[in-house]
């Protein structure tokens, strides 16, 4: 969820470092979405909540997890590309240094503002040490789910992509050891595809593990505190990185890939795919629709391919230059679609911190105990979804315009002059 800059392409020649206004738009109506699906879900108004009476668009609500996976083909496809053309060309890879540098700016000043705020409003009653601040704050709370602190429960994607960050210096040096066995630049483009193939199988290799039922047994609520560990996520990264490849070799080549050429002529038909699996999504065929611990094996795996090609198709399109959409154009290119893109990553990172104000959670409304999920989700059923939605969905827009514009703009122009202004993976 970190990354908020975006290369433009223009034409199939070289990209430059322009935001694109389709990538920004994207990432807020994604963000967007996975607000919404968290207040429906704390509102009472989705299927698995057993309660009498839950609507027909609260049905509809129920696939809107989809739209977290697509954050992690972004990041794979923004941040690859110049080790993507380093090892088809051998053009200078980027700084190892620099770019973890960056990264870190850009990603972890906002969340520890974030992990801060929710620790003394909501969770002073549990600090028991200096620990309490420090695993959180070191990105290590994602790996014990029993003891996440209050309001920053989303953040297991922070790190989530901070792994990544740290990995893919790594992973791109072993890919171009492996391209660049190939002379022909088409030829070592190849081998980058098929080097990704590890990655997308390692994904979901760690997704079966997570679904088997002595695994999920553990948990309350039949996810297994591995589901959200870095590797979940690897499949979606990767995904990214082959957009990236195909983007590494048109910009310097001119020539368009086949794929690119498919989307031009029928710019619509990724996305209508991805609705198809949107609602496959919502069916749930291979599964009981009681309850997240009522779903089968093979319920879980159609998930895991679901969210994968769902969010692949979501952002290919939006990766290929001079593509005429006026779908595209309407949705992801408006004033707010943009600015809600802008300040996504605030939006992600404060959203629950808000909606506990609002359902009564935490020392700053005056509770000495912590609330469990039940309660929250009872809390929230009493005060109406509608409401909620309008009290966690502006005080979420005012709080990510803060962070945005007090905090993690001042940050990343701190990073240019520091760090000097490159096209390699920018803050």
């Amino acid at each position: 969820m970190a990354n908020t800059d975006f290369l433009n392409q223009g034409g199939t020649g070289a990209a430059t470092s322009k935001y694109n206004p389709r990538l920004g738009g994207i990432r807020g109506i994604c963000a967007s979405l996975v607000v919404l699906y968290h207040i429906a879900s704390t509102g009472g108004v989705l299927p698995f909540v057993d309660r009498p009476g839950v609507p027909f668009w609260g049905w509809l609500f129920s696939g809107l997890e989809l739209f977290l996976p697509p954050f992690f083909v972004l990041s794979g496809y923004l941040l690859f590309r110049p080790f993507a053309k380093a090892s088809i060309f051998g053009t200078p890879k980027p700084s190892a240094g620099r770019f973890l540098m960056r990264r870190v700016l850009r990603l972890l000043p906002a969340y520890w503002l974030v992990m801060l705020v929710a620790i003394l409003t909501l969770n002073l009653y549990s600090v028991d040490g200096v620990w309490y601040f420090l695993r959180p704050a070191l990105l290590l709370h994602s790996f014990d789910m029993d003891n996440w602190p209050a309001g920053i429960e989303p953040t297991w994607t922070v790190t989530t992509e901070f792994a990544f960050y740290i990995a893919l210096p790594g992973i791109a040096w072993l890919i171009g050891r492996y391209a660049q066995r190939a002379t022909e630049p088409w030829a070592r483009a190849r081998r980058v595809l098929v080097a990704l193939i590890p990655l997308i199988v390692l994904g979901w290799a760690w997704h079966l593990y997570c679904s088997l039922p002595s695994v999920r047994a553990s948990t309350m609520y039949g996810v297994s505190d591995l589901a959200f560990w870095p590797p979940h996520y690897v499949g979606q990264l990767a995904i990214g990185m082959a957009l990236a490849t195909l983007a590494a070799y048109a910009d310097v080549t001119g020539k368009s890939p086949r794929f690119w050429e498919l989307v031009r002529r029928r710019p619509n038909l990724c996305w209508l795919f991805a609705l198809g699996l949107y609602l496959l999504n919502l069916a749930k065929p291979l599964g009981d629709l009681s309850g997240l611990d009522g779903w089968s094996v093979a319920q879980y795996q159609l998930d895991h391919l679901v969210a994968l090609l769902f969010a692949g198709l979501l952002i290919a399109p939006l990766t290929v230059p001079d593509v005429r959409s006026r779908l595209a154009d309407i949705t992801l290119t408006n004033p707010v679609t943009n600015f809600l893109g802008r300040i996504s990553y605030g939006l992600y990172l404060w959203h629950v911190v808000i909606l506990d104000y609002a359902v009564g959670e935490g020392n700053i409304n005056g509770r000495t105990e912590p609330m469990n999920q039940f309660e929250i989700v009872e809390a929230g059923f009493q005060m109406g979804f509608f409401p909620l939605l309008l009290i966690v969905g502006f005080g979420t827009i005012a709080a990510a315009t803060m962070s945005y514009y007090l905090v993690e703009q001042p940050i990343i122009r701190l990073g240019h002059r520091r760090l000097g202004r490159t096209n390699e993976a920018s803050v």
